[in-house]
């Protein structure tokens, strides 16, 4: 677990060695380059997190065949082999290819998402919640079990990513929402703080609205 240190240059090619780890974090630090193929000896791996970091060139193919829990959302990447941002449910790839001059909609987002008619304004959410309504509005329900590297879209212009794995066995890792019911919670809008979803890592919610010109 090497999350969060100020890494920099390239992953050694002598962390292949490490064949018995099943756990490597090395999210958020100024890791760059390109993956190297000697990590394709990690037989035992079953999480990987390269999210937050400087990676180049293309994900190689080990990785995209692999059947673990990977993260590589937010990074350099050229290309990343596939058209969204989600690889079989377990590989988080969300903003893992650089946009030109940081403009533009995030590249994995272009074939899949499609706002909706009208113009956007606000967006309402009841994080790790069911559909609930409150002074009138209707919030999304944002419940689906999320994977230690997720991203899934809503119902609408909007989807969220989580990162990490809980090391307590007392957790599941595909459980990241939190009920709170065991906490008195009464009155108006008491559904919008029963529940809340809980990530190890990183958790974000992703918003596309349409404004005018």
């Amino acid at each position: 677990m090497l999350r969060s240190c100020n890494l920099i240059g390239e992953i050694p090619a002598s962390f292949g060695t490490f064949t018995s780890i099943k756990i490597l974090d090395l999210s958020f630090n100024r890791l760059g380059g390109e993956i190297s193929e000697n990590l394709s000896t990690l037989d035992n791996l079953n999480y990987f997190f390269l999210n937050g970091n400087n990676f180049t060139g293309k994900v190689p193919s080990w990785i995209l065949n692999s059947k673990e829990n990977i993260d590589l959302s937010y990074n350099n990447f050229t290309d990343t082999g596939v058209p969204g941002c989600q690889q079989s449910n377990i590989m988080n790839l969300f903003s893992s290819i650089a946009r030109v001059n940081n403009s533009g909609i995030v590249p994995c987002l272009r074939s899949q998402t499609t706002c909706t008619a009208g113009f956007s304004h606000s967006v309402h959410i009841n994080c790790g919640g069911e559909i609930t309504k409150f002074n009138g509005i209707n919030y999304d329900a944002d419940n689906n079990q999320a994977r230690p590297s997720t991203f899934q879209q809503g119902t609408r212009n909007w989807a969220f990513g989580t990162t990490g794995v809980f090391l307590d066995e007392n957790h599941m890792d595909d459980v990241l929402a939190f009920d709170n019911r065991q906490v008195s919670i009464s009155g108006d809008g008491a559904e919008l703080y029963r529940n809340a979803r809980l990530a190890v890592g990183d958790l974000g919610h992703f918003i596309r609205m349409k404004y005018e010109a």
